[in-house]
């Protein structure tokens, strides 16, 4: 059969499991409604800018997109001060981590990161044959940059750090990275990945974007789906040398993206309004959520994403089953969950919740 012929790295892959289907779950708690808090997606929607740019394409889907995303990237030039030759656009932030390892990564070669962190560096790493190099996260729950530049051999090939960090919200300030990066061998490429970056409180301190001309083994990755409200889209992008970037072209699927994909997303990145909207909705439901679940007696990493990280003293299989029953999806990690913050409404319902099944 097929599935005996698969190539050798393939049995290492762990299948992604994402947040629970609402339908689904619906469906099978006979529920008549559900609240999801286990994606980190946004709940405040979708940038209006982003929606109107998806309705006006609605009649030339016929045609191709732009394979080179050209507008899109002379956007995200001119937002972030770069040119867009410096800037690779993809199917999400996923794609470019994806492209980058399938360029990069041999049998044998080394890609260094903290754990836990987003699954997909193991699954991209050990696809290519690559050997994952798990550093755990300081006892701060942060990146551990002094246990991974330790890390560092003749065989390391990548480095990854996820900042703010999935699933403990934790950060590192770019002073802290910059130090890091005089540490590694220039022909090692470092990836930061910055799906959270625009929910930073003090994003200046965080932002890796002023190390670019300085370090041209830096590859910078966001996404439009958190903030902006695009995840369903699926567009995100890549910030590099114009070396690195013209490689990755090089080695990009033709049409990875959509036109109404690519004109939401360049609608979206200049909806300034929208966004500040979704920081105050964040910020506000962090601060209550941090307060009535220390209250409960619950401990919470202090977060600068979306999302916390909450140590619930017990394992959390539990605690994710009883408040399904109840229309709320979290994510469970062991003793830990994860919970994106909600809407107003979403997070006293979650509070609720929890504490009739304390």
């Amino acid at each position: 059969m097929i599935t005996e012929r698969t190539n050798r790295a393939f049995s290492k892959v762990r299948p992604y499991i994402p947040g629970a289907n609402i339908d689904q779950k619906k469906e099978e708690y006979g529920l008549e409604s559900l609240i999801k808090l286990a994606s980190n997606e946004n709940p405040v929607g979708v940038s209006p800018k982003g929606i109107a740019a998806l309705n006006n394409m609605a009649n030339v889907v016929n045609i191709y997109p732009d394979p080179s995303a050209v507008s899109l990237r002379e956007a995200i030039g001119r937002k972030l001060g770069v040119s867009k030759d410096e800037v690779i656009v993809s199917n999400g932030a996923s794609g470019v981590l994806r492209l980058v390892t399938e360029i990069l990564i041999e049998e044998g070669d080394e890609v260094v990161y903290s754990k836990p962190t987003f699954p997909a560096y193991y699954n991209n790493t050990v696809r290519n044959g690559g050997i994952p190099v798990e550093i755990p996260l300081t006892k701060d729950y942060a990146y551990n940059l002094a246990g991974m530049a330790e890390a560092i051999t003749e065989k390391t090939k990548l480095i990854i750090i996820c900042n703010p960090n999935n699933p403990t919200g934790t950060i590192l300030t770019f002073a802290e990275i910059e130090k890091f990066l005089k540490q590694v061998p220039k022909d090692i490429l470092i990836i930061v990945d910055e799906a959270y970056i625009e929910y930073v409180e003090n994003r200046d301190q965080a932002d890796s974007l002023k190390g670019l001309k300085q370090h041209n083994n830096l590859l910078i990755v966001r996404t439009f789906s958190k903030i902006y409200g695009l995840a369903g889209l699926r567009i995100g992008y890549g910030l590099a040398c114009k070396q690195i970037i013209d490689t990755l072209y090089q080695a990009h699927q033709t049409f990875v993206t959509s036109s109404p994909a690519l004109a939401a997303a360049e609608a979206a990145l200049d909806d300034d309004e929208f966004l500040e909207e979704v920081n105050t909705v964040n910020k506000v439901g962090k601060k209550f959520l941090t307060q009535e679940f220390s209250a409960m007696g619950f401990d919470i990493i202090p977060s600068e994403a979306n999302f916390l990280f909450v140590d619930m003293k017990a394992e959390a299989s539990h605690i994710y089953e009883e408040l399904l029953k109840k229309g709320c999806i979290i994510r469970p990690m062991g003793k830990f969950v994860r919970i994106t913050i909600g809407t107003e409404s979403e997070n006293k319902i979650l509070v609720s919740a929890l504490k009739e099944i304390k």
